[in-house]
């Protein structure tokens, strides 16, 4: 390969970089580049192109794409499961996993089932069930988020007054947003949408985002928990901790509950480092009357120790792991409202 190679791409780039003006408007071109060398990579203008498409990253990274049949294939797979996942919108393909929320005080009180956690799954008819780690990146690269998004609103909404028409408990449940959500401003509206055609009461929708996705757009982040929070629906950060957010970003955002990251709950009981963090997380949490979960308890030791650290609200394989609705209402029965031992 040219060793010059990468400063001549530089250079184009270099050109492709400056705001364009349009009318009134200036548009700061997003740059994401793929390059395929003649004749290695191909030797007609068409295959050539080609293969550079092939090799353009998912996401503009700042750094090229090179040609290589291994990125032609992860191409290859995106496209296809982009086009087969437009067709599980249409073909009923998508469903909810329900994994229960668990109140569990340090005091002999029971635990208690407070609310779930909505996970979505593909029920593929030839690859059979597909998690969302595999089909959410590239739902998340095309248009296809929102409406993913505004399924999962309108599904689990549906499914909360179900569980309410079969004598369930009245559960919290919870949705995570997407950036693509985020950004829609019609997202109040489709919340509300989706809680009143299903007779659902607002305070029983609880949305999720990220910490780093909300630190990316604080001012904005503001904005839409406080519409959010107004309309009675609550607001927790997901994976809190991992987006090394300050105390000065955080304190006048308005949100209900801080989710700690699995990263610092597992293995908490015998880790000193990831005991502070979330003792100063919890007091944090305290101090800003904010409600605090712990993700990802797997052992009993974790749990224990969350316990005494302050932690009263858990989620993880330790209670359950994440069940379609049918089983998840069976689980709640069998434990009944109040789960403990």
């Amino acid at each position: 390969m040219d060793l010059m190679l990468p400063v001549k791409i530089e250079r184009v780039l270099d050109e492709l970089r400056p705001a364009l003006g349009y009318g009134e408007m200036t548009l700061l071109p997003d740059l994401a580049t793929g390059v395929a060398l003649a004749p290695d990579d191909a030797t007609d203008a068409d295959a050539l192109l080609n293969a550079a498409l092939a090799a353009v990253p998912p996401t503009a990274q700042g750094v090229p794409g090179f040609f290589s049949p291994a990125a032609q294939e992860a191409a290859r797979e995106r496209l296809l499961i982009e086009h087969e996942l437009r067709q599980a919108l249409d073909h009923d393909e998508l469903s909810l996993h329900f994994q229960p929320v668990m109140q569990a005080p340090q005091c002999a009180a029971p635990r208690r089932i407070v609310g779930a956690g909505a996970l979505i799954r593909w029920n593929h008819p030839t690859r059979g069930l597909i998690m969302p780690g595999v089909f959410l990146p590239v739902a998340e690269q095309s248009e296809l988020m929102n409406d993913i998004g505004r399924w999962v609103l309108r599904n689990g909404c549906h499914q909360l007054r179900l569980w309410d028409e079969a004598g369930m408990p009245a559960l919290r449940l919870a949705v995570n947003l997407s950036a693509a959500q985020f950004a829609d401003p019609r997202l109040s509206r489709n919340i509300g949408d989706a809680l009143d055609a299903h007779g659902v009461a607002w305070d029983r929708l609880e949305v999720e985002m990220t910490e780093t996705a909300v630190m990316g757009n604080r001012d904005k982040a503001a904005r839409v928990f406080h519409d959010l929070r107004a309309l009675g629906v609550t607001v927790a950060i997901d994976d809190f901790g991992t987006g090394y957010s300050t105390m000065s970003q955080i304190k006048d955002l308005p949100f209900d509950t801080m989710k700690i990251d699995r990263e610092f709950v597992h293995g908490v009981d015998t880790s000193r480092e990831s005991q502070a963090i979330c003792r100063a997380l919890i007091e944090l949490a305290k101090g800003l009357d904010i409600a605090v979960l712990a993700e990802g308890v797997e052992v009993e030791a974790d749990l224990k120790r969350m316990q005494m650290l302050g932690c009263e609200l858990f989620q993880g394989y330790y209670f359950s792991q994440p069940m379609p609705a049918d089983k998840f209402a069976t689980w709640v029965h069998d434990k009944g409202a109040i789960a403990g031992e």
